[in-house]
């Protein structure tokens, strides 16, 4: 039985600090969506023509609350040292699965951030809500991402052929998924929260 999710909390690892996005926090992350667009549009299900302007930002912040009250919790990796927005992560709730994913802004990339967001997410959802399975997929040709997710230690369970259609093009992309029921999988990393 999953825990109720409309708690705030903060996850807090060596290097960030996860928290859900405040409208304060609008201008921050749309910045860095625009910094990574082209690739966001090629490997978000969501980066869709119009979505990185500020009142699409400011209109997915406001949907936060919405997202706990059905089974979602996403988060926001800010630095803890500089404050400054690292990743985009959480637990969205999809076909009755709960599933992780990641992007990481522009400064942060090739720094093991996106591996520290899905494996802190992962064990926040076991440990805070009682998850016994969590979900995250790749789509075709995205190695960094599919390096990320065996090296973590997710299995894979299935391609779902000409899935996803691109966001830059349409191009129908394969999507291949994979699934985590046992945290001690995961490489080591110091996680906690508090509410």
């Amino acid at each position: 039985m999953v825990k109720d999710m409309s708690k705030n909390y903060e996850v807090i690892t060596d290097r960030l600090i996860f928290r859900a996005p405040i409208m304060d926090d609008a201008v921050m992350i749309n910045a860095a969506i625009n910094e990574v667009w082209h690739d966001l549009q090629m490997w978000m299900s969501w980066a869709h023509e119009g979505q990185n302007t500020l009142e699409a930002t400011k209109a997915y912040i406001a949907s936060v609350e919405k997202q706990m009250e059905g089974g979602g919790y996403p988060l926001i990796g800010l630095c803890r040292d500089t404050g400054k927005f690292v990743v985009a992560t959480g637990l969205t709730k999809t076909d009755d699965v709960m599933e992780t994913g990641y992007w990481v802004a522009r400064n942060f990339q090739g720094q093991g951030y996106a591996s520290e967001a899905a494996n802190a997410v992962t064990r926040f959802g076991f440990g805070a809500f009682g998850l016994n399975e969590m979900h995250i997929n790749h789509y075709e040709s995205n190695e960094k991402s599919k390096h990320i997710i065996q090296k973590l230690g997710f299995s894979f369970t299935h391609t779902t052929k000409n899935g996803h259609a691109r966001c830059l093009d349409g191009e129908l992309l394969d999507v291949h998924h994979y699934v985590m029921r046992d945290v001690g999988a995961l490489p080591p990393l110091d996680v906690r929260w508090n509410k």
